[in-house]
């Protein structure tokens, strides 16, 4: 008697097992990789619905993603974990979005949002190099969250990048002067 009792319950649980196997779920796929910090767009995400265990966003919860900033970089056709997002409330603490204007040849060509820049202040052309006698540190480890060409084909960037805000004024500063170099660091420079 207790061996039936035994089967049947071992019986029940594979056949709870494969039923919920064969259940689709559908979660939110990352469509397009999304460097770190960068804002996930509609355009980022796709849904798939998937069966058994697997942990994932809901495809529900999409609306609420859109918006949101990458905790790091997501790679395309992974599925988003809530890990993947950063946190709501933290995501700009003591952190502020600067424009820089970078002159060709001071910064490494392929730059793109994710990367990690030092970002010094040089002397500028025909500057009095007495007053800056070499590159001055105004950020470390920024993060580069959009980059662009200059539209006058001067090969020159426009580079946001993150840094902590009290560095943010002293960043404008030099941008301002033209006496902005980029130095790509790796992510725990």
């Amino acid at each position: 008697m207790a061996t039936l009792v035994l089967c049947l319950i071992v019986a029940a649980a594979v056949a709870a097992a494969i039923q919920r196997a064969g259940v689709k779920t559908p979660v939110i796929v990352v469509a397009k990789r999304v460097p770190e910090s960068v804002v996930i767009t509609r355009a980022d995400l796709t849904t798939v619905a998937v069966a058994g265990g697997v942990t994932a966003i809901p495809a529900e919860e999409l609306e609420n993603v859109v918006g949101r900033r990458a905790a790091s970089t997501l790679e395309a056709g992974a599925l988003l974990q809530p890990s993947g997002l950063a946190p709501k409330t933290e995501t700009d603490a003591g952190q502020a979005n600067v424009g820089v204007a970078v002159a060709a040849g001071l910064a490494p060509d392929g730059l793109e949002p994710g990367d990690r820049v030092r970002v010094l202040q040089v002397p500028g052309k025909g500057s009095d190099t007495d007053s800056l006698s070499g590159p001055v540190t105004l950020a470390e480890s920024a993060l580069i969250v959009a980059v662009t060409q200059d539209s006058t084909g001067s090969g020159d960037l426009v580079v946001t990048v993150r840094v902590p805000a009290q560095s943010s004024g002293d960043v404008v500063l030099a941008s301002s002067w033209g006496q902005v170099g980029l130095v790509q660091v790796g992510a725990g420079s």
